[in-house]
């Protein structure tokens, strides 16, 4: 099943994979769970969100998709609904920020920053609104990334005891 994801995504993997690492493409039958189309698209909403810099990396493909299945399961509906409708708005509305007429899936990676750049500072408030979504979402995986905190000179987090929930 995680073969017949990965070759139905295949189409739109190069622009995945230049925004977000190979990683997110790379999801094969090693894999023990591979995230669904939709998981993906929301994964690269995720990553383009907040991309490398020189100094620090950026949002963590295969962090952020274990973070999904996290969320998903222990949020509240309205957020998770916030998340989704957040990232539809951000796939489809590239012709809204003049990074083109595809969806921001379909984007070069240089559109896609453009896109998500020209998003965060559109005049219209509900664009702006979608931006911040994505950008708290992927600041919870990208805060907690290792790789990160290393970068910035802080200790890593311990590992999540998930011992408080009551689900």
């Amino acid at each position: 099943m995680t073969e017949q994801v990965h070759d139905s995504m295949s189409g739109v993997g190069s622009a995945s994979e230049a925004a977000c690492g190979s990683e997110v493409a790379g999801y094969g039958p090693s894999q023990s769970r591979a995230p669904g189309p939709w998981r993906r698209t929301v994964v690269h909403a995720l990553c383009a969100t907040l991309p490398a810099s020189e100094k620090v990396p950026g949002v963590d493909p295969k962090r952020c998709a274990e973070f999904l299945r996290r969320f998903s399961r222990e949020a509240p509906r309205l957020p998770r609904l916030a998340l989704h409708v957040a990232v539809l708005v951000f796939q489809g509305s590239p012709p809204l920020t003049g990074a083109g007429w595809r969806p921001a899936l379909w984007l070069t990676p240089e559109a896609l920053a453009r896109h998500s750049e020209k998003l965060a500072s559109h005049p219209l408030y509900h664009l702006r609104q979608v931006s911040l979504m994505l950008k708290t979402m992927a600041g919870l995986v990208w805060g907690a990334d290792p790789a990160v905190r290393a970068a910035l000179f802080m200790e890593p987090y311990a590992d999540d005891p998930s011992h408080w929930r009551e689900r």
